[in-house]
């Protein structure tokens, strides 16, 4: 009987406490894990994905075209194994290097009183992406994640519109495709 009191006790003492956690410890081959299984949950997630519209004005000289970019969603994604690594003693840096993407959406025109839309398709290469978030805890103990900072950056990007007058204006989009670039790494 007192061998079953004392287990009794001993499980209640354990259990039992001001703050009760569990506290782990992250380490190297955790976060080897971790990007492993991550990668292919981010691969999956991607394609049910609808980004935020673009929108914006292009200066033509005799006035501004104002365009929007809606409904982009991802229809192909080649995501290679990002790096995963602790950062400064604070976080953990993510680090993706070559990914490539195929988009489509839909584009709408506007300069005065002529409108225009139709449909895109969108190719982005070799988009480089660092984020850095930090660990800590928040006043009540819990595990909080703050981003630090993100840096995008896209290598090349080719578009094609379809519908409308996209004929016209598709000859210019080689021209306006570092506007593109700095407006996709913006977002």
């Amino acid at each position: 009987m007192l061998p079953s009191v004392m287990v009794v006790f001993a499980i209640l003492s354990c259990t039992r406490g001001e703050n009760p956690a569990v506290q782990v410890t992250l380490t190297d081959k955790w976060l080897q894990y971790v990007k492993h299984v991550g990668a292919g949950w981010i691969q999956d997630k991607l394609e049910h994905i609808t980004f935020p519209d673009i929108s914006g004005d292009v200066d033509i000289l005799i006035g501004h075209v104002y365009y929007t970019l809606s409904g982009i969603r991802i229809t192909k994604c080649d995501l290679p194994e990002p790096v995963l690594e602790f950062f400064q003693s604070t976080g953990l840096k993510t680090s993706i290097v070559g990914l490539n993407a195929a988009l489509v959406g839909n584009w709408r025109t506007s300069f005065g009183i002529i409108h225009d839309s139709g449909s895109f398709d969108m190719a982005i290469f070799s988009v480089s992406l660092t984020s850095v978030v930090q660990l800590g805890r928040d006043p009540d103990g819990h595990l909080s994640i703050t981003s630090i900072g993100c840096e995008p950056q896209v290598g090349n990007v080719a578009i094609q519109f379809h519908g409308g007058a996209s004929f016209i204006f598709q000859p210019f989009v080689d021209h306006y495709k570092g506007k593109i670039v700095s407006v996709i790494q913006s977002n």
